[in-house]
């Protein structure tokens, strides 16, 4: 079976091209059939995409946390968190205010 998967895309609720709609029209012109969207800081645009992705698209929750040390700045990737984890939210919430 073959299927196209992307794990690692953004909206413009941080730095994509396309706002929720249009990213999702471009996923269905590409025949994705699994992805994760994984904006910077925020969830709101997962929010958003749970929504209106249809039904025969696999849609993973994604977040992509700024860090920073003394000595470098990295991102770290994180799939399919529970939205209705208060402790999840309240990280995001405090930690990137959104």
């Amino acid at each position: 079976m073959n299927s196209k998967v992307d794990l690692h895309m953004h909206s413009k609720a941080s730095d994509g091209s396309d706002w929720i709609p249009g990213l999702l029209r471009k996923i269905q012109k590409l025949g994705i059939r699994t992805f994760a969207l994984t904006d910077h800081d925020t969830i709101k645009g997962v929010q958003r995409m749970e929504k209106i992705v249809p039904d025969g698209i696999r849609f993973i929750r994604g977040i992509e946390l700024s860090c920073k040390t003394e000595v470098a700045k990295c991102h770290i990737l994180g799939y399919n968190y529970d939205l209705k984890q208060k402790e999840f939210l309240d990280f995001v919430a405090e930690a990137y205010g959104v």
